[in-house]
């Protein structure tokens, strides 16, 4: 079952008013100075179904929940964080699965991937970030998605079945 968190209309209109002037200076912090981030994506599973989520904001695709690692943060921590504040499940045990470096343009990037379980199916979303969210075999997968997603899904194979 998917189940939308609602904010107040002021909050919403707030935010929307602080990220309309934000972005353009972050993305130019980014081009200047270009440091290094690091993120964390989660590969969590209910079953033999992957969670997935579709952002509200960037290119719209359907991902798998993560987001960045705050200063002091474990990225393992960071990830059972990301999972629950996108979906609302929360995950214990997150095993480290790999991780990937991109470089390219503006942009300096480690990514951390996870893998856990779950055997709650309620998904809650927030209507703002994530526009949408479910669970979805690995051989069903929605469209649109992210490109990168099929190489992500290779590499929990590698992971899991030790190819």
């Amino acid at each position: 079952m998917l189940i939308h968190r609602s904010r107040p209309f002021l909050v919403m209109l707030v935010r929307q008013t602080f990220y309309t002037f934000y972005n353009p200076v972050k993305r130019l912090y980014w081009r200047v100075w270009k440091p290094e981030r690091v993120g964390v994506k989660s590969f969590i599973f209910n079953g033999n179904k992957l969670l997935l989520v579709r952002l509200g904001y960037a290119h719209k695709g359907w991902v798998l929940p993560g987001g960045g690692v705050d200063r002091g943060e474990v990225p393992a921590a960071a990830a059972a964080r990301e999972v629950y504040e996108e979906s609302g499940i929360a995950v214990i045990d997150m095993e480290f699965v790999g991780t990937t470096r991109h470089s390219g343009g503006d942009k300096k990037l480690t990514l951390h991937f996870f893998y856990g379980t779950t055997n709650h199916e309620d998904i809650t979303i927030d209507d703002e970030e994530i526009t949408a969210a479910g669970w979805f075999p690995l051989d069903a997968l929605p469209k649109p998605r992210r490109p990168k997603i099929d190489k992500e899904i290779e590499l929990y194979n590698n992971w899991k079945y030790g190819k």
